[in-house]
């Protein structure tokens, strides 16, 4: 049976998939823990299919598609930050700024965070301030366009066109890197299409997999 990968995004847990899991229950699901507010859930990507939430496309880029079978982005991208050759984007001063605001207030800039993306509801447990600034300094620097580019493997990217975050002018190139891509958009989506669009984003995945032959 196909296995799913899944990996949430900065600022969140494992609850990411709360809302989705059951609507793709035909398929097994790993389900990874970056560890921001808990114990670390390792990334396994082999043999499965990665469905990775915002920076979790990122972490799972990191960590290496391997055997990986296919890779699902949802609200996802290679790179977040703005280069002379990755325009437009979040200009970095902006991530910077974030960063000195978390060494001074992290919980603030958690709830304005997480306020963006579309939630009110706050975190459980204790946030792990180092590894959640470390994330930051990740979305800051690290650029995934190349190791995406060396894949094979179909990608299939999920945006909402009120995103706050990852605009649609930026999901125009997020993973436009990638040799085998397609997209789709939620017209009243945001940043946290498996929290607030469920059923459409398991329609987009369902559909996608019997395509490729991956069911």
């Amino acid at each position: 049976m196909t296995r799913l990968a899944l990996i949430h995004g900065w600022g969140f847990d494992m609850s990411t998939w709360n809302e989705l899991r059951s609507d793709i229950n035909i398929y097994d699901q790993d389900i990874a823990d970056i560890g921001y507010f808990g114990k670390e859930q390792p990334i396994d990507c082999r043999d499965a299919v990665i469905v990775g939430h915002s920076h979790g496309v990122q972490r799972a880029l990191a960590a290496g598609l391997g055997t990986a079978r296919a890779l699902i982005a949802i609200n996802g991208f290679a790179r977040f930050s703005q280069a002379p050759d990755y325009q437009p984007a979040t200009p970095p001063r902006l991530i910077d700024r974030m960063i000195r605001r978390f060494d001074e207030a992290p919980e603030e800039v958690l709830v304005d965070f997480r306020r963006r993306c579309g939630t009110e509801q706050s975190w459980s447990g204790t946030p792990n301030l180092a590894r959640l600034r470390a994330g930051l300094v990740a979305l800051r620097d690290e650029d995934h366009r190349a190791e995406l580019k060396k894949t094979d493997i179909p990608v299939l990217a999920l945006f909402g066109a009120r995103d706050e975050i990852v605009s649609p002018a930026m999901a125009a190139h997020a993973l436009a890197s990638a040799r085998d891509l397609e997209t789709a958009h939620a017209e009243d989506g945001g940043h946290l299409l498996p929290l607030s669009h469920p059923a459409w984003c398991a329609a987009q995945i369902m559909d996608f997999l019997a395509r490729r032959g991956l069911s």
